[in-house]
């Protein structure tokens, strides 16, 4: 993590997460889904691009899983749904925002807050169509 802070050196970061996946393989040692989570949230921020779709592929099939099988921990800062919403900004996948963003709006139909957010995806995605990228970002 220290590497990666602004101002710091995200190369050495890399290597060091390099070493770790080394040490200890996803496949041999699999991980709880908040680790992976930071791990595609560190990826991303250090660039690797790569790494971080892997990550991310994982944690939202996990974060999928939970909320499917209503085990969302709305309490936890790891609640699934906060990791997919963060996911998809990183992503800059309005379209996935914007369905989750409603399947909350049924669990809190009267949260003016997420009204408001799902009027900013709204936007957002309707000024990527406008300038032909669909609402979802490179995708």
């Amino acid at each position: 993590m220290y590497y990666s802070s602004p101002g710091k050196n995200p190369e050495r970061a890399g290597i060091v997460l390099d070493k770790m996946m080394k040490i200890l393989p996803a496949i041999k040692y699999p991980m709880p889904f908040e680790m992976t989570a930071q791990l595609a949230f560190l990826y991303k921020h250090i660039g690797r691009t790569t790494e971080f779709q892997q990550f991310a592929t994982e944690t939202e099939q996990t974060a999928r899983a939970r909320i499917d099988a209503k085990q969302a921990d709305m309490n936890s800062m790891y609640n699934p749904y906060s990791v997919l919403l963060e996911l998809y900004d990183l992503e800059n996948d309005h379209v996935k925002t914007l369905g989750l963003l409603h399947e909350l709006e049924v669990v809190y139909p009267n949260d003016p807050g997420l009204k408001r957010r799902i009027q900013e995806v709204e936007a957002l995605t309707h000024a990527a169509a406008d300038t032909g990228k669909g609402g979802e970002g490179g995708k």
